[in-house]
């Protein structure tokens, strides 16, 4: 059975957790509780709402237990906790998953009679687990309105996705929609609705728009009145922890542009559970946009 934790810094660093000069055993926290509301009525309760509590997942670690020097080692480990923010990859048999934390707290004492430092380390959870899920749009030269376009089911590797087994591929000057079939497994209990999604455009288009349907209902929608030159890019985020509307220029200037949302629409999408229709109108622009498909607890 596999089991093993990592901890990922802001340069992307991995700290194994199973390294005998930073090992983590006895972890907690890797369960859930939830809060309900309910209101009583006539000796029955009836839910007025469900929500998840934070949780905070501690480790004890013993520093220098293979032998290093203890004193660095712990040190060392300080050093690396600087580098926020912080992510615990956890991997098991049931899948790779990660969550966004805070560190909390690290005690520390003295080397102990077997040479080691044996301390606990908490971490506030920022996030459920999840595991980010992609797909892109090509663009590829065509005889337009030569044939049909299959799908590719697989939302890992879900290039010119189509909501059916196929359509016929229509002249460029007629369509130039992107349709994505999206398979979201997340895990809620009923905690939430959806989850984040982030979108990528890459110019030149104007006025980008993007709808989200559930068995042919409109369910999202999101549209910017902005003119995006070539070389330039659009990024649109409904990730609670880093939320976006920016215009990356081909210098690298990042300007916010938020203000050019187009309010009749519900605006930041999120991907609800289940199977769902991602569709994009912007003309012959290359897409890109990821997902987290999410879990309570794996």
């Amino acid at each position: 059975m596999i089991r093993q934790f990592n901890l990922i810094n802001s340069l992307g660093e991995r700290k194994q957790l199973n390294d005998l000069n930073s090992f983590a055993y006895n972890p907690t926290g890797l369960g859930l509780s939830m809060s309900n509301e309910y209101y009583g009525a006539n000796a029955n309760f009836v839910g007025i709402g469900i929500g998840a509590d934070q949780t905070s997942i501690k480790f004890n670690v013993l520093f220098g237990a293979n032998g290093g020097n203890a004193y660095q080692d712990y040190s060392n480990f300080i050093k690396y906790l600087d580098l926020t923010p912080l992510q615990i990859e956890y991997q098991t048999d049931a899948g790779v998953f990660l969550k966004d934390v805070n560190f909390k707290e690290l005690t520390k004492s003295e080397i102990n009679e077997w040479n080691v430092i044996d301390e606990e380390i908490t971490f506030e959870s920022l996030t459920p687990w999840y595991r980010e899920m992609s797909g892109n749009s090509v663009i590829y030269s065509d005889q337009d309105g030569d044939g049909k376009i299959y799908i590719n089911n697989s939302s890992e590797n879900n290039t010119g996705f189509y909501a059916y087994d196929y359509v016929y591929e229509e002249p460029a000057a007629s369509t130039d929609n992107k349709y994505f079939h999206i398979k979201n497994e997340s895990v809620y209990l009923g905690a939430s609705t959806g989850s984040p999604l982030t979108v990528i455009i890459h110019g030149p288009v104007t006025n980008p728009a993007w709808e989200l349907h559930v068995n042919s209902e409109l369910l999202f929608s999101d549209r910017y009145f902005i003119d995006i030159p070539a070389g330039d890019t659009l990024v649109v985020s409904s990730v609670p922890q880093n939320e976006r509307v920016e215009l990356i220029g081909i210098d690298g200037t990042v300007s916010n542009v938020y203000s050019a949302q187009d309010y009749t629409k519900s605006n930041f999408v999120n991907i609800p559970k289940g199977e769902s229709t991602l569709i994009f109108d912007v003309g012959s622009a290359k897409v890109e946009y990821t997902y987290r498909e999410e879990r309570l607890v794996v």
